[in-house]
């Protein structure tokens, strides 16, 4: 169903191991073309992150096999940083 395609879940998880998954992943794939990888995650980033887990790590590693599709030497990184913390009241 469409509708459920599009609906955006809230969900908490834990941001390390959602990143290092996502390093699990894309790492393989750079070593393939002889290109290295980094992760970089700032210190002030909450360590729980609410969000559709699924959709974000979708839209990441698309984010990142299209660098990977266009990198023909050196390294791919994905840094994050946390821009705005927002509360919830």
């Amino acid at each position: 169903d469409q509708a459920e395609a599009l609906e955006i879940k809230n969900n908490r998880f834990y941001t390390l191991s959602f990143f290092e998954e996502i390093a699990l992943i894309i790492g393989p794939e750079c070593f393939k073309k002889n290109l290295n990888f980094y992760l970089n995650i700032d210190t002030q980033i909450p360590k729980q992150l609410i969000g559709d887990e699924v959709k974000i790590r979708q839209i990441i590693l698309n984010l990142l096999r299209n660098a990977l599709k266009y990198t023909t030497h050196g390294h791919i990184a994905l840094n994050i940083k946390l821009v705005k913390y927002l509360t919830s009241k």
